[in-house]
């Protein structure tokens, strides 16, 4: 049933549901005793999701009062925002009682106004905040992710098979860790058990998204092999040949940026594949090279820290210098081996940040372009 909002001496009550709004209208009037609101009536201000701004009672439909009931005295309308509605929070300026964020960094609810666009520096510090939180719970989930692994890789002979059970576990792992991600952007905790069983009821939809992105991907590919073979047939150039993969890439990487928080969308408002993925193309609209731009940052700090890697086992190599010193080759041996224990933790983080990131972008593009809050957005999972 719809929730709504009302007004009450210029500040938002609510939400509550359309019946129960419906009688408070009724009792609020006067000479209907007194009862209950009294301050509520024809000229009521009411706000529901999906409504542009407030509006009066009677001019809604379902709470329009019979032409012969007086009306109400006057209430002082709430400040209102254009465009998009803004939540009843935002809508009165009273934040007395909103709920201050737990370690993930984000303002008080209330306080967050829409604007104007993405904020880059905003994203990757709640993203951070939530990474540090939570940091022994995303080295858990990727050492389970790889205790389930290991076992398949060494039953099973063929890559095939192997890079299907990865990408089976992977779909799990990413949906437990936007489900929790999404609840630590106000606040809530949930431990393994939950995570998992709430998570996995989106398995089925978010393993629907991958699918649908390795397919057109696929297609992508080909159509792209034939025309680029095309060109170079027809012009006989290298150059024919090399432009449209140059072309495919720029255009599958904005593709990318585009469909970026489907999986949030799949996770947070329980979408299907193909409502996701049109959601977050809707959601992304104008925000793309700021997105593209915000992925580079993470990108950027993984090269960077490749880089270091090797260059340090470059150096312990190179120190060895014919291996033939048994100190030496000990100090190689071990400093590999170290570097190769820290990769998995690594990469479980990684992993997990980039996961967090993408959720932290969807909940702040529903705050810029929607005007929604954190609890707002959190509504869906009461």
């Amino acid at each position: 049933m719809t929730s709504w909002h009302y007004a009450v001496d210029g500040k938002a009550q609510g939400p509550v549901p359309e019946q129960q709004l419906r009688e408070l209208l009724r009792q609020g009037r006067p000479g209907q005793g007194g009862l209950g609101h009294r301050g509520l009536g024809p000229d009521t201000l009411l706000w529901t999701e999906g409504m542009a701004q407030w509006q009066k009672a009677s001019e809604i439909a379902a709470f329009a009062a019979p032409a012969a009931a007086p009306a109400a005295p006057p209430q002082a309308q709430p400040q209102l925002q254009q465009k998009p509605a803004p939540s009843p929070a935002q809508a009165t300026g009273d934040f007395s009682a909103a709920p201050t964020r737990h370690d993930t960094g984000f303002s008080q609810t209330g306080i967050a106004q829409p604007a104007a666009e993405l904020r880059i520096d905003v994203v990757l510090r709640q993203s951070l905040s939530i990474l540090k939180a939570r940091l022994g719970f995303w080295i858990l989930t990727g050492f389970l992710a790889t205790l389930v692994v290991v076992p398949f890789a060494v039953i099973l002979s063929h890559s095939t098979a192997i890079n299907g059970v990865i990408i089976l576990v992977q779909a799990e792992l990413d949906t437990v860790i936007t489900f929790v991600a999404f609840h630590a952007c106000y606040g809530r905790n949930f431990g393994l058990g939950e995570a998992l069983q709430q998570g996995s009821e989106r398995f089925l939809p978010f393993l629907g998204i991958m699918a649908l992105i390795m397919v057109v991907a696929f297609l992508g590919l080909v159509i792209l092999g034939l025309v680029g073979n095309l060109f170079g047939f027809l012009i006989g150039s290298t150059t024919a040949v090399t432009l449209p993969y140059i072309l495919f890439l720029v255009a599958g990487t904005m593709a990318g940026v585009r469909i970026l928080v489907s999986t949030a969308v799949c996770v947070a408002e329980k979408a299907g594949p193909i409502v996701s993925i049109k959601r977050s193309v809707d959601l992304t609209d104008g925000s793309s090279w700021r997105i593209f731009g915000l992925l580079l940052i993470p990108v950027a700090a993984l090269l960077l820290a490749i880089l270091i890697a090797i260059g340090i086992g470059a150096a312990a190599i190179a120190s060895a210098g014919s291996l033939r010193d048994a100190t030496t080759s000990l100090t190689v041996v071990a400093t590999m081996g170290l570097l190769v224990l820290l990769f998995f933790p690594f990469q479980w983080l990684f992993n997990a940040f980039m996961v967090i990131l993408t959720t932290t972008t969807y909940v702040e593009l529903r705050r810029t372009k929607e005007g929604f809050t954190t609890d707002s957005i959190a509504e869906v999972f009461e």
